[in-house]
């Protein structure tokens, strides 16, 4: 079975969620190739680590234009590159990721008329936008494209509950719910050092770990400040921090930000092991008041629950529901708005860190990936590999 997965990413080194669905396609004796744009705007191609073979498009508007300009312009080009580079070489399966990516699904359609491709697949990382979820046309749009997939793939079983409460029953029978777990390629790495330079900077002090914690909407603000409350805890943030958003906290806490606060930077999936690792919890908050992210259950809470990593999480019901039926970490009742309220939180896991780890450690094996190969094979519309 020919299958191509078509994603815009920052990086396919950093994108975890692909890497599952690549291995698990190739457990079930399948041969999946990648279609991409990556940050890095590069026409190239090759192989991935894990040994698919992908074809990277580089965009001309995105060296003309900056950041944030000509949106449009951009999406356009993109749309039209991926649909050439479909034309040409059409596959059996057409694997689409996220909302950013409609606008193939008539490509798509084309393709199975021409008797050139058999099913498509929707694979939405995220929810909807807003405006496809609150409005009668962009309702009734998102309806119409899904109506148009074979499969749409959503992250957890609260989203797929809340599309079918907005959208209706009609999409139901569509809609497979393919949880961001953690695989055991990433929970088998060996135990490894921190980077030199953390390891210094830590002096011996233990760190709660904020992966992603730099992103909009993540309450890093809250984080730091309360962080800075609690004696002999710093905090890594893993992930890309905005300059503009280091800059104010910079302001805000002076030299202090730099002796509690480390910012590591973007680091591979592969190498965040051993941050997981040397962790006394893993900290993963989301601002509640829009739903993709109150019903967020990210890749990085199963990492942490895979390497037997206390987690720190809000009242997200995903996120919550997880962490109360396993007890491997503390769940606070709001979105980590409140300061004082993480700042309790903070000192509970670092007082309750033996018996938090002793859970976390014995759950490690419950969430895996490759517990989810038969959706993957009921999403390819095949009852046997």
């Amino acid at each position: 079975m020919d299958i191509c997965m078509v994603i815009r990413t920052t990086g396919l080194a950093f994108d975890d969620r692909v890497r599952k669905e690549c291995l698990s396609l190739v457990r079930l004796g399948q041969e999946p190739c990648i279609l991409v744009l990556e940050n890095a705007n590069k026409r190239t191609s090759g192989y991935t680590e894990y040994g698919v073979p992908f074809d990277a498009h580089g965009l001309l508007s995105r060296r003309i234009f900056k950041s944030g300009e000509m949106i449009g312009m951009k999406l356009a080009e993109l749309h039209l590159r991926f649909a050439a580079a479909l034309l040409r070489n059409p596959p059996e399966v057409l694997w689409l990721h996220n909302v950013e990516l409609a606008g193939l699904i008539p490509v798509a359609a084309l393709l199975r008329r021409l008797g050139l491709c058999r099913r498509t697949i929707w694979d939405q990382h995220e929810l909807p936008p807003a405006w496809m979820l609150e409005s009668h046309f962009g309702s009734w749009l998102l309806k119409c494209l899904m109506e148009r997939c074979d499969a749409v793939i959503v992250a957890n079983e609260e989203r797929r509950r809340y599309l079918i409460e907005r959208l209706g029953v009609g999409i139901k029978d569509k809609l497979h719910v393919l949880e961001n777990l953690a695989d055991r390629v990433f929970s088998s790495l060996p135990r490894a050092s921190l980077p030199g330079a953390l390891e210094g900077w830590l002096a011996g002090e233990p760190f709660l770990l904020a992966q992603g914690g730099a992103a909009p909407n993540r309450r890093l603000e809250e984080l730091v400040e309360a962080v800075m409350g609690v004696d002999s805890i710093r905090l890594v943030v893993a992930g890309p921090c905005l300059q503009g958003k280091f800059a104010a906290l910079k302001a805000q806490w002076g030299n202090k930000l730099l002796k509690k606060v480390y910012f590591a930077g973007m680091v591979p999936q592969y190498d965040l092991a051993a941050f997981v690792d040397h962790a006394i919890a893993s900290v993963i908050l989301y601002d509640s008041s829009l739903a993709n992210l109150r019903l967020c259950a990210p890749n990085r809470l199963y990492q942490a629950l895979a390497r037997g990593t206390p987690v720190l999480v809000g009242s997200n019901p995903p996120m919550a529901r997880i962490v109360n039926e396993n007890g491997s970490g503390v769940v606070i009742t709001g979105d980590g708005e409140d300061v004082q309220e993480l700042r309790s939180a903070i000192r509970e896991v670092a007082s309750s860190f033996r018996a938090l780890a002793m859970q976390a450690d014995w759950v490690r094996d419950r969430y895996t990936w490759e517990q989810q190969d038969e959706t993957v094979l009921d999403i390819l519309g095949k009852t046997e590999a």
